[in-house]
């Protein structure tokens, strides 16, 4: 029998899914708060007052759009798309039936990977983290229109398309990655692939912070405010910038794994 190849004694049921692998708005938030404080802090001591974003109360320019940024760092709700859905249910069986269907896919998934041997497996890892590229350019694309139209309102909606992405993705690998641990007892692949999620979900929460902070910099009316929220924009970038080095580093230890299983 060739050892690559899955063996039916060794095939368990597939894990059970988790929703938690999209945006997550409160770690994007804890990121700038943690941020903040230091910074308010700072130039309270100095004579200096914080940035008004988080709390102005009257429009600019009477454009209720700018209005709207000035306060989304505190109300904007990524997970529009779940909440009203919940709000509209008119049962609970709604909320049963789309778990049942996520169980169902997330069986087809292990039942469609757990064929696959090594090489397949490592192959899709590295497939689906090109994906991952793309759809970080289409969030980051659409935040870029947000700011040039400042239509704030379009924003939900663009990071609920890339938090189904983002999850579909992060499904993948971690169904791929259960296959090497049950089937093939690769320890080594496993750890590695861990590491790369765990890399991506930092990724994805430094670049959610980014992108409100980017927002925030679109309305903020002294050049001291602005000052400062650039300079928040540069250091969350010198943060994702460090991240994808380490992505980057496990990614080519996958390909060398890759390499040596053709």
């Amino acid at each position: 029998m060739d050892n690559n190849q899955p063996s039916s004694s060794t095939m368990q049921n597939p894990p059970p899914t988790k929703s938690n692998k999209g945006i997550d708005i409160i770690k994007a938030m804890e990121i700038l708060s943690n941020r903040r404080s230091e910074s308010s802090a700072a130039m309270t001591s100095a004579g200096g007052l914080a940035c008004p974003c988080s709390t102005a109360t009257t429009s600019h320019n009477g454009n209720n759009n700018i209005e709207f940024m000035r306060n989304m760092g505190q109300c904007i709700d990524l997970n529009q798309t779940n909440n009203t859905k919940q709000a509209t249910s008119s049962s609970s069986n709604d909320d049963d039936n789309d778990d049942k269907a996520k169980e169902q896919q997330q069986k087809k998934r292990y039942e469609m990977l757990s064929k696959l041997n090594v090489e397949e497996l490592l192959s899709a890892v590295l497939k689906t983290q090109e994906e991952r590229t793309i759809a970080y350019k289409q969030y980051d694309n659409g935040l870029e229109t947000v700011l040039q139209t400042l239509n704030v309102d379009a924003y939900p909606a663009i990071c609920a398309n890339a938090t189904a992405q983002f999850a579909l993705q992060s499904d993948l690998i971690n169904t791929a990655k259960q296959c090497l641990k049950e089937q093939f007892k690769r320890k080594d692949l496993v750890n590695l692939i861990v590491q790369l999620q765990q890399n991506e979900r930092e990724k994805l929460n430094l670049t959610a912070a980014l992108h409100l902070e980017r927002i925030r910099a679109c309305c903020c009316g002294t050049d001291a405010d602005h000052r400062l929220l650039l300079e928040g924009i540069a250091t969350l970038r010198r943060k994702i910038s460090c991240v994808i080095e380490k992505i980057n580093e496990t990614l080519e230890e996958l390909r060398y794994a890759l390499t040596d299983e053709m």
